[in-house]
């Protein structure tokens, strides 16, 4: 079993004083046997993330299905 969900935040999580609002969760939840594409997934996430452009296009994402296409049709090394 293996599932990844999306959160996002116009406005902020708010974690603390020192830091800034977090607009972006990403939650990995799975089991041990699908340990190896834990890692995998949590590459592609981070990769994709870095892409120059990521925090504006999530934030301005119409709809939950934005979001997913955004990560799932982002730029990536693919194995």
């Amino acid at each position: 079993m293996f599932d990844i969900a999306l959160a996002r935040s116009q406005e902020g999580f708010v974690l603390g004083s020192e830091v800034p609002p977090v607009r972006s969760v990403f939650v990995l939840v799975g089991s041990k046997d699908e340990l190896n594409f834990h890692w995998q997934a949590l590459s592609a996430v981070a990769q994709i993330v870095q892409e120059p452009d990521f925090g504006k296009r999530w934030l301005v994402a119409h709809s939950g299905q934005g979001l997913r296409d955004l990560v799932l049709l982002g730029e990536r090394k693919r194995h």
